[in-house]
């Protein structure tokens, strides 16, 4: 099972979460577009006592100052809902029983430049990267809760699930993820 076979897994897994993140989505836009709207409709009501020059002038600024102020407050409401999203992926991943977790592992530690050296791993998953990197000496760290950092002597390819998630995909995974709760 491929690295991205096993990503989708998970992700299928959380398609509840995603689910209710996506109505969470929906709720806020709806408010929003209810806030925006009610304000737009004082601000032309108190604008059409002026004359017609200067209220076309006043009402073209304030229809516009309220499409940029909604279209920022959705764009943060959507970053907010993918950041939760990567949140919940990550916790999936955090939480994957030993086959999975040894599966991803496995497929990132073969995709290392090299084959010896010595790779930090969560102290829960000591005994089992043991089991699939030999060649590597492992030791305990704190720094982070999945995956492991591997190192040989100057090297160092960080494939914490934490780094993997928050910076290495996370551009892969906020299209998929953005997509799945309709977000584009």
């Amino acid at each position: 099972m491929s690295l991205q076979d096993i990503i989708k897994k998970i992700l299928a897994d959380t398609q509840g979460d995603l689910q209710v993140i996506e109505s969470e989505a929906a709720e806020k836009k709806q408010a929003l577009d209810r806030k925006y709207a009610d304000l737009e409709s004082a601000d032309k009501k108190e604008l059409d006592a002026k004359a017609d020059i200067a209220l076309k002038s006043v009402d073209d600024k304030t229809a516009s100052m309220a499409r940029r102020e909604n279209s920022k407050a959705i764009q943060i409401a959507k970053r907010e809902l993918l950041d939760q999203a990567l949140d919940k992926f990550l916790e999936s991943l955090l939480k994957a029983d030993d086959k999975l977790y040894t599966e991803i592992c496995e497929k990132l530690v073969k995709a290392l430049p090299f084959d010896k050296g010595t790779l930090l791993v969560p102290a829960e998953r000591e005994t089992i990267t043991k089991k699939f990197a030999p060649g590597f000496e492992v030791k305990i760290t704190k720094a982070f809760k999945g995956g492991f950092v591997a190192t040989q002597a100057s090297s160092e390819i960080d494939n914490s699930f934490e780094s993997l998630v928050k910076s290495e995909y996370r551009s892969d995974l906020e299209m998929y993820l953005a997509d799945q709760l309709k977000l584009v």
